[in-house]
């Protein structure tokens, strides 16, 4: 019985450290590769769709990026963060950063590109953390109160 009463907020703690976690790792990432990285000039190969193409906005449309790095290497690698709208051209000259020692973990050099997907996560994080503090609050006060009547 006592489980139950604790159960939803419990469930959300596990939803917003997840959450956290998942912003602060991406945000260390696309932070470390930034200032400690290579960086190129790309050329958007190709766009895949993932998702009903027929209907318009229902898929995911993800840039093929070609770079050279640095020491000579060349990379052709689908980025990780698609859309439901092309930004990107085939064909487009980007900016490409990415790791030294790992050239496949690379990131095209936008703001949107590195820090939507922390922002995103953070937020969600914050508000489902405060709701549950709120929860949490309420049901300690609720407890408080039957015991003493």
């Amino acid at each position: 019985m006592k489980i139950t009463r604790i159960l939803p907020e419990a469930i959300f703690s596990i939803i917003t450290i997840f959450c956290c976690a998942v912003a602060f790792s991406t945000f260390f990432k696309s932070h470390v590769i930034e200032k400690h990285g290579g960086k190129t000039q790309g050329k958007i190969v190709r766009l895949e769709t993932t998702g009903d193409s027929l209907k318009p906005g229902s898929g995911s449309v993800y840039p093929v990026v070609h770079f050279t790095t640095l020491a000579g290497q060349d990379v052709e690698q689908k980025s990780k963060v698609g859309f439901n709208s092309s930004r990107f051209k085939e064909g487009q000259a980007v900016t490409v950063i990415y790791d030294k020692d790992n050239p496949l973990l690379w990131q095209i050099n936008s703001w949107w590109d590195m820090y939507v997907l922390p922002i995103i996560f953070g937020v969600v994080g914050v508000i489902l953390g405060a709701y549950t503090l709120i929860r949490v609050t309420f049901k300690i006060k609720q407890m408080a109160s039957s015991k003493n009547s």
